[in-house]
């Protein structure tokens, strides 16, 4: 059988996506930029 890689978890989507809002909430002020947010929560800002 082919060894096809699953996904992560649907709730790992969404721990990400809770790390970037509140990412943004403490830094608003300074409007951090798609590239620093994508960096603190892990990922290329293509992906993000």
């Amino acid at each position: 059988m082919l060894d096809i890689p699953t996904a992560p978890p649907a709730g790992a989507d969404y721990a990400t996506v809770k790390r970037a809002i509140e990412f943004i909430s403490k830094r608003y002020r300074d409007q951090p930029s798609v590239e620093a947010i994508a960096s603190h929560v892990g990922l290329s800002p293509s992906h993000f």
